[in-house]
């Protein structure tokens, strides 16, 4: 592995509107193709990954100091080493994970039948996301000055599965757990007479600002606790 790190980092150049549709163009045809679903493919792009993370350490160890002041050992350690164990850990695993598992308690008139579940890729279909992603959401985002998701790390499923796994949370969505919390800490405090502290406060500017009739739904939680 390369010790330098004082590679220096290419100038950022924004990606034209045309080659993001080409490049969409071609994921799509690609997953339609089904050549994703193979494991002897997808086995072969975390190797790519992998040894992209071995050649590029350098440059990636340069921009972890610049961007987020991460010294040669974190960067490796937190970051770069973390990410090529993954691989390693998925590259021995991916088969193990994605093989068909036998259903239990089958009923006897379908044991014979050997029913399984079969993990297999959906993947997404642009008519369920891109409406709001270019409606909704543009708009209520468009002067964010940043943060638009939370990504929640958990522990790993079982002794069997130790794939790492988060949850990704919509800020501003129908379940945010801070507009909820905000709301109980409102309630509470009308409850027992005490005057909106200045943190609460700010969370009720920051659940409310960027969602539409925000004051009036915190207003309706706030009641209902």
């Amino acid at each position: 592995m390369a010790a330098a790190v004082d590679q220096k980092i290419p100038a950022f150049e924004n990606t034209s509107l045309d080659d993001i549709t080409r490049v969409t163009d071609t994921l799509r045809a690609t997953f339609r193709s089904y050549k994703t679903k193979d494991i002897q493919w997808r086995l072969v792009q975390l190797r790519k990954f992998y040894w992209a993370f071995e050649d590029y350490t350098p440059a990636l160890i340069n921009a972890l100091r610049q961007d987020l002041r991460k010294s040669k050992h974190e960067a490796l350690l937190s970051e770069i080493n973390w990410i090529k164990d993954d691989c390693l850990y998925l590259i021995k695993n991916l088969e193990r994970f994605t093989k068909d598992e036998p259903v239990s308690d089958v009923p006897m008139t379908f044991i014979m039948m050997k029913p399984r579940v079969r993990k297999e890729p959906l993947g997404m279909t642009p008519h369920e996301i891109l409406p709001k992603l270019f409606g909704e959401l543009k708009t209520r985002y468009a002067e964010r000055p940043g943060g638009y998701t939370r990504v929640l790390r958990t522990e790993p499923r079982n002794a069997y599965d130790q794939a790492p796994s988060a949850i990704l949370e919509l800020v501003d969505g129908p379940r945010d757990l801070r507009f909820t919390m905000t709301a109980k800490a409102v309630a509470r405090g009308q409850h027992e007479g005490w005057a909106m502290n200045d943190v609460t406060q700010k969370n009720v500017d920051k659940v409310t600002r960027y969602r539409e009739g925000g004051k009036k739904a915190l207003d309706k939680l706030v009641s209902q606790f």
